[in-house]
């Protein structure tokens, strides 16, 4: 029977959130967003020393250990880790398949590989020392099964089984936590019964097609066969590259921008023979002893090289090296041609595509970072109610009719300093928030001043008291 290997990188989100740190004792948490409401995901052994539990709120958990380190990991931070683990494992297994329902797990072939590395065990611990060195912490497991070396790798460090009847053993005892279950199906399990994957299969399939999602119900199927069928392993995605040399060293920018127009041509040409677009392109200026990135991204995925040297234009026509440059390099991103779908009737409408492009323009020539729109925050500080976000698509707007008929408030762009003297209209609303170890304790009311009805604000801490707008 055919051996097969599973290797799990418990709590990846985590795992990606401490690479961040030096290694030490730092309290470290993963949240959802960088909210004070928002719940704790993760935490690592330090801050749960530190009296820190799963779902407990951000702010919260603050207040208890001011020098908690809270980390947002989002989709494509787990993509770019799961490509570097994957770069990893190819050196050590020619034939790698990911597990379709937890990130982080991997079943490899370690088929005539013993010879090399010694025994099963190992090679296998090679493979986590090779992780080791990127910062993964990784579990392993060997068999013959998919589903009794996943059940393995998620509950014990290290595992080396010789029958199929063990792993079948481990496979029905294992407990349900192991599956990425909603609330809700974990509820209906409960009430039907089942706390283990043993009782999960002991059930009609047809009954659990019609009670759980069916893409979980087909890898359960087909994990629980210990006779499965052999790794379905995927390629590695090559970058794709070409690079221009200077002999010698340049640094008149028309010059390399012409090699770099030289290097591009040929292959948006290939790109369009194949039905592809460029989404992105990052360029490497290489020096003696510095390396100088840049990448231009425009609104949509486009061959078209007029484009891209307009871009390449705006970005380089007032860009500076440090040194002479001894070498160019161009990476970038493929995406498919989307299909056309003409309307039979064109309503006159804002063209949001050139608005896109105009925004892509302005990214090109000032950087990535330069256009950005505010989106509210959940916070009661005034200036920290929104947050500042990159526009990445433009959307058409959506005006509401008020609720309700509000006063005009006039704020000022910088709260002015000033005690005014008047009578407060309403009892003082005092605010008290913790973030980032700031302590906010401040009262806002409103006060009549001669005429005016005037906002003022006073920082308890200090006494300072501002004015941040007026009432009309």
């Amino acid at each position: 029977m055919a051996r097969i290997s599973c290797f799990n990188i418990p709590s990846l989100p985590l795992q990606i959130a401490l690479q961040r740190y030096p290694p030490g004792q730092i309290p470290v948490a993963l949240v959802k967003d960088d909210r004070p409401s928002s719940p704790l995901l993760q935490l690592n052994r330090e801050a749960r020393r530190q009296g820190l539990r799963p779902t407990m709120r951000y702010g919260e958990a603050l207040a208890l250990v001011p020098d908690l380190k809270a980390e947002v990991v989002s989709h494509t931070d787990l993509e770019e880790a799961e490509k570097e683990i994957f770069r990893v494992l190819s050196r050590w297994s020619p034939s790698i398949e990911p597990c379709p329902i937890e990130r982080g797990t991997f079943w490899l072939d370690p088929c005539g590989l013993s010879g090399l590395f010694g025994t099963e065990v190992q090679w296998a611990r090679s493979v986590v020392s090779a992780l080791g060195t990127r910062r993964y912490r990784a579990h392993f497991a060997i068999g013959s099964s998919r589903g009794g070396t996943f059940v393995l790798a998620r509950t014990q460090q290290e595992s080396l089984t010789k029958s199929a009847t063990e792993e079948r053993r481990a496979w029905n005892l294992a407990s349900l936590a192991l599956l990425p279950l909603s609330p809700t199906d974990r509820r209906r399990m409960k009430r039907l019964g089942i706390r283990s994957l043993g009782d999960l299969a002991k059930l009609n399939p047809a009954e659990l097609l019609r009670r759980f999602d069916p893409a979980l119900v087909s890898v359960l199927n087909e994990m629980s066969t210990t006779d499965n069928l052999p790794l379905q392993p995927i390629a590695l995605e090559r970058p794709k590259l070409v690079r221009c040399r200077f002999e010698p060293a340049e640094s008149q920018v028309e010059r390399m921008l012409q090699a770099i127009v030289t290097l591009l041509e040929p292959e948006l040409e290939r790109l369009r023979h194949r039905g592809q677009l460029m989404s992105e392109l990052k360029l490497l200026f290489v020096a003696e002893s510095s390396l100088e990135p840049e990448v231009l991204r425009p609104a949509t995925p486009s061959s078209e090289l007029k484009l891209w040297k307009r871009f390449l234009n705006l970005r380089l026509a007032e860009k500076e090296f440090s040194s002479a440059i001894t070498e160019v390099r161009l990476l970038w991103s493929e995406a498919p041609l989307p299909s056309v779908s003409e309307d039979l009737f064109l309503v006159p409408d804002r063209d949001l595509k050139k608005g896109e492009q105009a925004l892509a323009l302005i990214r090109a020539k000032w950087g990535n970072a330069c256009v950005l729109h505010a989106v509210p925050a959940d916070s009661h500080v005034p200036e920290l109610s929104f947050r500042w976000e990159p526009v990445e698509k433009l959307s058409p707007p959506n005006p509401q009719e008020p609720q309700a008929k509000a006063s005009v408030r006039r704020l000022f762009r910088s709260p002015q300093p000033g005690d005014p003297a008047g009578r407060p209209i309403s009892p003082p609303l005092r605010l008290t928030q913790t973030l980032a170890s700031v302590t906010i304790d401040r009262e806002y009311f409103f006060l009549r001043h001669g005429r005016q009805i005037v906002w003022i604000t006073k920082d308890l801490k200090t006494n300072e008291t501002t004015i941040l707008g007026v009432l009309d």
